[in-house]
């Protein structure tokens, strides 16, 4: 099986995320995705981030229905903060029947060669990079639209008291609302 997956603190999912795997989907390079929800970025050790496992419940809510994605907690079982590298040697140890896929954002890719074990994991698994910006033209991009939604921005909407209703799928803005998150 083609396995895509698609690290991220998801703080919290959004649409964005979402559209990036449908179209993903869509062009049949996998059969499945994984979001896989990174407890605590190496690149991000100072940014205040929710709770993993709420934002484990966010991802499981925002994919329930949605076929062939699904919520991973697999880098809850490491150390942290935890390198991409090695989740996917556990993976590739652990499911020698599937062929997995990094999906990464164009802007990962530029800073792709400080990753811990960046080689190995270029040796070893293929990339699916999305593209970002409309400045690069690369044949490694995916040719998949511009999406301009991050989390960040989410969270700066949150805290402003504006809608994020356009932004996130209806079950995590109503688990946000509901729970006072970010705010």
């Amino acid at each position: 099986m083609n396995i895509g997956l698609f690290f991220g603190t998801y703080n919290p999912i959004h649409n964005g995320h979402i559209f990036i795997c449908n179209e993903i989907l869509k062009s049949k390079k996998v059969d499945s995705i994984w979001l896989v929800v990174t407890p605590q970025s190496p690149f991000k050790e100072n940014i205040n981030i929710l709770d993993e496992r709420i934002r484990v419940f966010m991802v499981d809510e925002a994919v329930r229905n949605i076929e062939n994605l699904i919520s991973s907690s697999i880098e809850f079982e490491f150390n942290k903060p935890n390198y991409t590298a090695k989740t996917l040697k556990f993976l590739k140890s652990k499911n020698l029947k599937n062929n997995y896929n990094l999906i990464i954002g164009e802007d990962n890719l530029e800073s792709f060669d400080s990753w811990k074990d960046s080689s190995y994991i270029k040796n070893n698994f293929d990339l699916i990079v999305y593209p970002r910006t409309k400045n690069i033209n690369s044949k490694k991009l995916f040719k998949g639209k511009i999406i301009n939604i991050s989390s960040t921005e989410i969270r700066k909407k949150i805290k402003n008291n504006k809608s994020i209703k356009d932004y996130v799928p209806q079950v995590v803005e109503e688990i946000i609302v509901k729970n006072n998150y970010y705010s």
